[in-house]
């Protein structure tokens, strides 16, 4: 019988990075998948990217709306205990034999507690990485704790994922399998590129994603500022996607739209998705922000990255990152820098620390040969011996 696995997909950051791993999973006839969509996918103000999934062909098992009934943390904290009830539902009728489920995101966690409560074993990839400037950094290790297989995208951090009393069976580093859907997966063409935003990038043009850094909410409002009087100096043009549906997005959002509409050489996309994506990364001079993917996708171009704050703070990261501090001086001299011909040359042969492309592979093989449930299910923590503990 076909292992039954649910994918949980909630926005662009856990289905992008993941797309050659879930088109395997549905081409590998050891696997019964169920796609189960949810969050900032449904929602128009994120570009309702559930099209795009749409488009990829692959059918989708249930959909669980973005609930979140106000806005603000509270309303995220609601949206999540909102989750939960929905998403033990969802599992409820699907009955999988594992759940899979991608990174950090706050709305991850109600989901693993939905799995755990149900007794359903859960697959996480990506745990043991460090972002100290987000609340996603706690999520993420909470996450591992929840989990029973980890796929960690680094040797630093499966040491991390071992290092909370994760057996090691349990632990496979494969890399990160953003990679492999940014090596493998098409590009869109210079006309879909164009149709998207407008134009055709060159090696003048930023692409900027600035997400809110959770544990500094107070100063986002200054952050931004900082952020858009360093690219109201810029003279080429600007390529500016949605920040993540975080606490804080409202200020990020409204100020990129502002800039937008006084520069004209400057755009606000809700998402390109990931074949566009990929292609503006090979084109543009530079990325600006403080997004993840300016550390893990970014080195495969090699493309320098300028990376504002600390959102990413403890990750790890190559040496086309240029990390500068939120002031609108510190930007301007990282832009410059992130531009210039000798930096880009500097970069090559630029080795990514998250892997080789090849993650998906790897972990196909460890689920075609998975334990037993009630083994996945009964957890030891290693490490305590002697301790007291």
């Amino acid at each position: 019988m076909p292992v039954k696995i649910a994918y949980v997909t909630t926005g662009r950051s856990d289905y992008g990075p993941a797309a050659w791993l879930i088109k395997q999973l549905f081409s590998d006839v050891r696997f019964d998948v169920s796609l189960i969509v949810g969050g900032a996918h449904l929602a128009p103000d994120f570009g309702l990217t559930v099209q795009e999934i749409e488009e990829d062909g692959w059918s989708i098992a249930a959909r669980v709306a973005f609930l979140q009934p106000e806005t603000g943390a509270v309303g995220f904290a609601r949206g999540a205990a909102a989750a939960l009830a929905e998403y033990a539902k969802v599992f409820e009728r699907l009955r999988p034999d594992l759940v899979m489920l991608y990174g950090d995101r706050f709305e991850l966690l109600p989901i693993a507690t939905a799995a755990v409560l149900l007794g359903i074993p859960i697959a996480h990839l990506c745990g043991g990485d460090i972002t100290e400037g987000a609340v996603d950094d706690q999520i993420r290790h909470a996450l591992t704790k929840l989990a029973h297989v980890h796929f960690p995208s680094s040797e630093r951090s499966a040491r991390r994922v071992l290092q909370m009393g994760e057996e090691p069976w349990r632990v496979h580093m494969v890399g990160d399998p953003a990679l492999d859907n940014f090596v493998h997966g098409p590009r869109a063409t210079d006309e879909e590129v164009r149709q998207a935003i407008g134009f055709a990038p060159d090696r003048s043009t930023l692409l900027v994603t600035f997400h809110p850094a959770t544990l500094e909410h107070e100063r986002i409002p200054q952050q931004v500022e900082e952020l858009m009087i360093a690219l109201k100096e810029h003279t080429g043009p600007i390529i500016m996607t949605a920040p993540a549906p975080d606490p804080g997005r409202d200020v990020i959002h409204a100020a990129c739209l502002e800039l937008a509409r006084e520069n004209p050489r400057a755009v606000l996309v809700p998402s390109l998705g990931n074949r566009c994506y990929r292609s503006v990364l090979y084109s543009v001079g530079a990325m600006v922000g403080n997004s993840s993917s300016g550390l893990i996708e970014a080195p495969c171009v090699p493309l320098p990255v300028v990376n504002i704050g600390g959102r990413q703070r403890g990750r790890d990261r190559a040496s086309n990152v240029i990390d500068v501090p939120a002031k609108r001086r510190s930007v301007r001299a990282g832009i410059a820098r992130a531009l210039s011909p000798e930096f880009r040359a500097s970069l090559g042969g630029l080795r990514n620390p998250y892997g080789d492309g090849h993650a998906t592979e790897r972990i196909l093989r460890v689920l075609g040969d998975l334990s037993g449930r009630e083994q996945l299910l009964t957890k030891h923590f290693v490490g305590c011996e002697g301790m007291g503990a």
